[in-house]
This record gives C-alpha cells, sequence and structure tokens, in this order.
C-alpha cells in the first residue's frame, strides 16, 4: 500500500501546486501551504523511512525545505497542468482546506475537486 499512497501524494502535490499566469506572492504562497500540507500527510501516511528512502527528508519540515525549493522557487514550475488553464487565488483556500482533511485512504480516491478548480 506505501508505494500507491507514494505515488498519490506526488499526484496530490503536481496537481494542488498549480498557478498559471504571472508569479504573484499568492500563488508562491499557495505553493509554499501546499507542500507543507503534502509533507504533512506524507509523514503521516508513509512515515519518516519511507520519505527519508524517497528522498525527502525523515521530517516534515525536511521534506517541506526540500519541495519548496524545487517546486515554490521559479515560477515557471508553478504551473497549471493543463495549457491554457488560470490560476484562481481565490479557489485555493478550498483547496488547501480539503487537502488538510485527507485521510490516508482519501489520498487514494485522488485530488480533491477543490483544488481541481484552482485551474480552469
Amino acid at each position: 500500500m506505501r508505494p500507491i499512497l507514494t505515488i498519490a501524494m506526488l499526484g496530490l502535490l503536481a496537481t494542488g501546486l498549480g498557478g498559471c499566469g504571472s508569479s504573484g506572492s499568492s500563488q508562491t504562497d499557495y505553493c509554499n501551504q501546499a507542500v507543507s500540507i503534502t509533507c504533512d500527510k506524507m509523514l503521516s501516511c508513509l512515515g519518516a523511512t519511507t520519505m527519508a528512502t524517497l528522498g525527502y527528508g525523515s521530517t516534515a519540515a525536511e521534506c517541506t525545505t526540500n519541495l519548496e525549493a524545487q517546486q515554490c522557487s521559479n515560477p515557471s514550475t508553478m504551473t497549471c497542468p493543463t495549457a491554457g488553464q488560470t490560476f484562481h487565488a481565490d479557489k485555493a483556500p478550498a483547496c488547501l482546506d480539503a487537502m488538510k482533511a485527507l485521510s490516508c485512504t482519501d489520498l487514494l480516491a485522488g485530488t480533491p475537486a477543490a483544488c481541481v478548480a484552482v485551474c480552469s
């Protein structure tokens, strides 16, 4: 089950971090918050040993630092998954709340609808 959860978490991260158009503090803030939530979920669902084995670090803080550097520091990496989509900052809080509410079992169901709505 752990490999499936890993794939689900990475999918959530990829979809949850989208942000189109010009870079702005709201995109970066959203990205940072989504990474933090994702790392907390990964630690909770996968455990420290699996996270470290996957290269994210063994704590939520290490994971957050690593993923923020990879995902949130460069505006070109914060893109919506489909060309022509627009980032909707007003929908980001609902996505973050949905991410926080996910259980490990929920992760297998895919990305919360609220996160899909962030880019449309």
